[in-house]
């Protein structure tokens, strides 16, 4: 569904108008805080844990048009701690910690002066690092890299011509956790951030 939404959006990027300020062919960097939610979907142990606080994210981007502009961006979460019954015979701890590193193409649909919403459509080079421990002497740990596709629709308001705020959801895709270990990780965020335009 998120998907849909995001390619409507994008459609309509080329198709309406802009309304609000116009940053044609400037530069603009933010700072994100969040949440992230790791999904493993391990075929033995399948479980979601978070969301957890404490993912910073430092992003720059360049407006090519009212309506289009393009974002490269690192972020980087806390480790996030999930406890959970393991093959329905024991008890286990399932620990991970992911960071990113992303480029999308971003479409801006302005609604009024102050607000716009858009959508992101891009790639992200993510690193998971995930172990998991149990009572009975089971336990699996590595590291999984892979670059997946990022999507992600937001809210932007405009303070001013100079600062704005934003809120967003996002999926930066999936890792596969070291060479058949079975545990693959979806990473997803949602986030408040602070935008400034040069």
């Amino acid at each position: 569904m998120k998907k849909i939404a995001i390619v409507a959006l994008l459609s309509a990027c080329v198709a309406t108008p802009a309304w609000a300020v116009d940053n044609t062919g400037k530069f603009y960097g933010a700072i994100d805080l969040g949440y992230t939610a790791l999904n493993n979907s391990s075929a033995i142990n399948g479980s979601t844990w978070g969301p957890t606080p404490g993912t910073v994210r430092l992003a720059g981007g360049y407006n090519f048009s009212e309506n289009w502009a393009v974002e490269v961006g690192y972020a980087q979460s806390a480790k996030s701690t999930y406890n959970s019954t393991v093959l329905g015979i024991g008890n286990g701890a399932e620990v991970g910690q992911n960071s990113s590193l992303q480029v999308a193409a971003v479409g801006i649909l302005p609604v009024s002066e102050a607000f716009s919403l858009f959508a992101k459509l891009g790639l992200a080079n993510n690193r998971t690092d995930y172990t998991m421990t149990s009572n009975y002497g089971a336990s699996v740990a590595g590291v999984g890299s892979s670059t997946s596709l990022l999507t992600g629709i937001g809210v932007q308001y405009n303070i001013n011509r100079k600062f704005a705020l934003r809120v967003q959801s996002e999926s930066f895709g999936h890792n596969q956790i070291g060479p058949g270990s079975g545990v693959r990780i979806s990473t997803s965020m949602t986030s408040i951030g602070g935008v400034y335009t040069f």
